[in-house]
C-alpha cells in the first residue's frame, strides 16, 4: 500500500522524472534504519526505505575521501521529497483526496540551502538560515562527528549555549519555523516572555532579536543506552552515569542486539593544554655558554680583585 501510494506519487510528478521500484530480490535486506528498532518489536508494522539502490549497496565513494558534498544530487533528494511528501498525504487523506500540492521549486532550493548550511565548510552554519535561527553574530562550525550526550539538565528542553550544541539548536530551530502551524506569532524569549501552552518560542538570539511563538510539535529528546542511567543529572554538577540492567527483560523479549558502551574524555575549557618549547641550534647554545663561562670568569677576577685592594688598605 505504501509502495503503491509512492508509486502513484511519482506518476503525477513526471516533471521530476522519479521512478518508484520495490527493492530488487538480490538486496540483502533492510539496510540499517530507525525502522529496523519499530520491526523489532512490531514486525507488523508496514514501512518503507527510501534509497537510490535496487540491490546490494555499491558507492565507491563511501567512506573515502572522494565522499564529499560534491557528489551529493541535491535535485534527487528535493525530487524524493516531493514525492514522499505527496504519498504520505494521499495515505492520510484517502484516495479520494486530491493530490497535495508541493511546490517543487521552493523543495529544491530549501534543500540547496541546507546542504551549504550543514555539508559544507562555508558558509556552513553562517549561512543566511543560519544566521536568521542563529543570529548575526553566529560564527559556528557544523562538528560532524557524532560523539556522546554532552550535557544533561533537569529540562531537557533547556536550549541555552553551551547545554545544546550549535547543529541541535539550528535542527530544532529549523523545524520548528517550517512545521508551524499558521497563524498569528506573538513575540517571546526563553525568560521573560514565554510562550503560551502547546506552543515553542522558535527562532530567538539572546541580545540580537526575539523568537516567536509558533505551534510545532517539536522537542529535544535525550539518547543513550539503555544500560546506562544518570540521577539527578545536571549542568551545574559532575556527571554520575550508572550502568543498570532495567532493559534487560524487554530487550531480551523482543531478541535486542548487544549495546555496545564506550566512555570518552570530557575536558573542561582550555583543556587539555600543550605547551611548546622552541630548541635553539647548537652554535646559539655553545655561544651561550661561553659567553656564560667569560661572565663567570669576569665576576671571580672581580671579587678577587676587590678583595686584594681591600687587603692593601687594610
Amino acid at each position: 500500500m505504501i509502495i503503491k501510494a509512492l508509486q502513484h506519487a511519482a506518476k503525477h510528478a513526471e516533471h521530476l522524472n522519479v521512478e518508484v521500484a520495490p527493492a530488487a530480490a538480490s538486496n540483502p535486506g533492510l539496510p540499517p534504519a530507525s525502522l529496523s528498532s519499530f520491526l523489532r518489536v512490531n514486525p507488523t508494522i508496514r514501512g518503507v526505505l527510501l534509497s537510490d539502490h535496487e540491490g546490494p549497496f555499491i558507492n565507491p565513494y563511501y567512506e573515502s575521501r572522494h565522499d564529499t558534498v560534491t557528489n551529493l544530487k541535491a535535485g534527487s533528494l528535493a525530487a524524493a521529497a516531493v514525492v514522499a511528501a505527496q504519498a504520505l498525504h494521499t495515505l492520510a487523506a484517502g484516495p479520494a483526496t486530491p493530490p497535495l500540492k508541493v511546490d517543487a521549486a521552493a523543495v529544491l532550493d530549501t534543500v540547496n540551502q541546507l546542504v551549504g548550511c550543514l555539508l559544507m565548510d562555508m558558509p556552513g552554519l553562517k549561512c543566511a538560515l543560519g544566521q536568521q535561527l542563529l543570529g548575526k553574530d553566529n560564527t559556528a562550525t557544523v562538528d560532524h562527528y557524532v560523539s556522546v550526550l554532552r550535557t544533561l539538565t533537569k529540562d531537557s528542553q533547556d536550549a541555552a549555549n553551551g547545554v545544546k550544541s550549535s547543529l541541535e539548536r539550528f535542527i530544532w530551530n529549523f523545524l520548528a519555523v517550517r512545521l508551524s502551524q499558521p497563524g498569528a506569532a506573538t513575540a517571546c524569549d526563553d525568560h521573560k516572555t514565554p510562550c503560551p501552552e502547546a506552543t515553542v518560542c522558535a527562532a530567538y538570539v539572546p541580545g540580537q532579536h526575539p523568537g516567536h511563538c509558533v505551534n510545532a510539535s517539536v522537542s529535544y529528546v535525550p539518547s543513550y543506552s539503555t544500560h546506562l542511567t544518570c540521577k539527578e543529572c545536571d549542568a551545574s554538577s559532575s556527571f554520575q552515569w550508572q550502568q543498570t540492567d532495567s532493559a534487560a527483560s524487554w530487550e531480551a523479549l523482543y531478541g535486542w542486539p548487544p549495546d555496545p558502551m564506550w566512555t570518552e574524555s570530557n575536558w573542561p575549557s582550555g583543556q587539555p593544554a600543550l605547551s611548546l618549547f622552541q630548541k635553539e641550534s647548537s652554535a646559539k647554545a655553545v655561544g651561550t655558554l661561553i659567553a656564560g663561562l667569560v661572565a663567570t670568569a669576569a665576576s671571580v677576577a672581580g671579587v678577587l680583585g676587590m678583595q686584594a685592594m681591600i687587603r692593601n688598605l687594610g
